[in-house]
């Protein structure tokens, strides 16, 4: 998702992005003139746009433009910027597949800023948002999961573990998912995973197809986890029983919907859990089952859970990747089978399914409330 930041940088991606010319050199990448634009109320700016390499220009797809806040500074067709009213947004140009963006500052006449300023020493630094998120909670994210009345508070995001550094983490979004990665699993892989064998909290990089390996459960939230309190044992995984709890009780509980990562400019398969005293924010049509980041943000902001279809991993194999969710439990099945939460927009179903302990799954912890 977009973070509208005064220090941002220009973002270039360096995704593919065809030419029609038989004869002309790949588009790699663009930029913009300006990484970060201050501007007083009534002010103008034209942005340019900067092809890589420069030959690539001509064949080019054309160039559109946003405004995250045409209430802050609006854009037009060919680039130039208007400053609205005081607030911060960010320009972003798109060519096809690629884009870049431009952080934007609007002040009131009069007003100097220094667009160079360093954030670290600002005295007077603007708060960043937390979206509903304090210490790795949904603060409105509170589920009953027993007909005894225990409730539960939802984590921010799916669980994802770097090995090479042994550190635990959720991830920043709940739409986040790590997807192909998955599959370079190893105890010294630099990057982050986070689909994980059955109780694997001790050991998250096993992955071998031997159910036996996975005989016993250790809840992953026995570990520290950096952005959830920093703290052992904040933490648990839900048992099958309180699943099916959440996702047969209350109203509209168990919603498939699509929300736009603006990270990526993709939407994400997520199913969409509602707290039973769930209020709809002003301006969401709940119906349209398609939000924007700022409408799921607003969703989460009153309680909602996403759980992204992040896929599986079978040994070092991934797929169904914004296709199912599997959700590990606490709860084994059989000698060498557990319960899981299961959901596929393929199929268009929700359930309590078994699989093979050695499934590599997403993981969603919890925290008890009293």
């Amino acid at each position: 998702m977009k973070k509208f930041f005064l220090f941002s940088m220009a973002v270039i991606l360096l995704a593919a992005c065809n030419n029609s010319g038989n004869n002309l050199p790949q588009l790699t990448g663009i930029s913009l003139n300006k990484a970060k634009l201050s501007l007083e109320v009534g002010d103008t700016y034209k942005l340019n746009v900067y092809y890589e390499p420069e030959e690539a220009e001509t064949g080019a797809p054309e160039i559109t433009w946003e405004s995250s806040k045409e209430s802050v500074a609006s854009v037009n067709a060919n680039g130039k910027v208007t400053a609205n009213k005081q607030g911060k947004t960010t320009i972003t140009a798109y060519c096809g597949k690629l884009y870049a963006e431009c952080s934007v500052e609007v002040t009131a006449a009069g007003v100097v800023t220094d667009p160079e300023i360093d954030p670290e020493i600002d005295p007077k630094p603007e708060p960043e948002p937390t979206y509903g998120i304090e210490n790795g909670a949904i603060t409105k994210a509170v589920f009953q999961v027993s007909s005894a009345g225990k409730k539960v508070r939802f984590s921010q995001g799916n669980l994802q573990y770097q090995a090479s550094t042994g550190t635990w983490r959720f991830a920043e979004y709940q739409c986040d998912m790590i997807g192909d990665d998955n599959s370079k699993i190893s105890d010294s892989y630099s990057g982050w995973i986070d689909l994980f064998g059955w109780g694997t909290g001790g050991n998250p990089t096993l992955s071998s197809y031997v159910n036996t390996d996975y005989s016993t459960f250790t809840d992953w939230g026995v570990n520290k986890i950096t952005n959830g309190g920093n703290t052992a044992n904040q933490w648990r995984t839900l048992t099958a029983d309180e699943w099916e709890y959440i996702i047969t009780n209350g109203n509209e509980l168990n919603n498939e919907v699509e929300i736009l990562d603006s990270k990526s400019k993709t939407y994400k398969v997520c199913r969409m859990l509602l707290p039973s005293d769930f209020i709809t924010p002003a301006g969401v049509d709940m119906s349209s089952k398609m939000f924007s980041d700022t409408q799921w943000l607003q969703l989460q902001e009153n309680g909602a859970v996403f759980l992204p279809a992040a896929g599986n991993r079978d040994v070092k194999k991934v797929s169904n990747v914004n296709i199912n969710g599997y959700y590990s439990s606490s709860t084994p099945y059989e000698e060498y089978k557990m319960k899981d939460f299961y959901f596929s927009s393929y199929y268009k179903i929700s359930i309590m399914g078994e699989n093979e302990r050695s499934l590599g799954c997403s993981v969603r912890l919890v925290q008890d409330l009293k």
